[in-house]
């Protein structure tokens, strides 16, 4: 850690013997009677924390009442109305399947309300849109599925006609600046 700190500048913060530099780091623990000695003997209990959070029961909240969720928004018209959801295929992880095990056409799991509002049947083949790309599926009625969801399991090869990631958006997610794969929205199109 102290090689690192060196290259990127900050060896002000961190040089020194361990222990004077461990002394430094918890100085603001020592201020309320924690040392460094004791935490290196094992582990002890954060003097500042409180033995039970909010003990009063008072929250900063409107009601003073601990509250889930105080306010739900409107859902909002979209042009792509259901969520694409890409799980991991029960038969394989990712793309690790042999060229012949591979399905003829992607499945899509779809709430059967949704399919009936579609316009949809059981294994019916299905266009799946979404802003970046188009894929085509073969439908599956699953009342275990959210009415606003289409379930695509990861997997297929695109060159085999799958690839549900020529759907998914080049979204960042909001927390950890990650790939949000799990936030595209696309519509459905029954093929004929």
């Amino acid at each position: 850690m102290q090689g690192l700190t060196r290259r990127l500048g900050l060896e002000e913060e961190t040089g020194g013997p361990l222990r004077e530099w461990m002394k430094r780091l918890m100085r603001p623990m020592e201020d309320v009677g924690l040392s460094v000695e004791e935490v290196m003997k094992g582990p002890v209990r954060c003097p500042v924390a409180p033995m039970v959070a909010f003990p009063d029961r008072k929250f900063k909240t409107p009601s003073g009442r601990f509250e889930f969720v105080t306010h739900i928004a409107a859902p909002e018209e979209r042009k792509y109305p259901y969520y694409l959801l890409s799980v991991l295929g029960k038969k394989w992880l990712n793309s690790l399947l042999l060229e012949e095990e591979h399905p003829p056409i992607p499945s899509m799991f779809v709430h059967p309300e949704t399919a009936r509002k579609e316009g949809i049947r059981e294994g019916s083949r299905v266009r799946v849109r979404s802003q970046v790309g188009e894929l085509l599926v073969e439908a599956h009625l699953s009342d275990t599925t959210r009415r606003d969801t289409l379930v695509i399991p990861q997997g297929s090869w695109i060159k085999r006609g799958g690839g549900v990631n020529r759907l998914t958006e080049a979204l960042v997610s909001t927390l950890g600046k990650m790939a949000a794969y799990n936030s595209t929205t696309v519509t459905l199109e029954p093929i004929p």
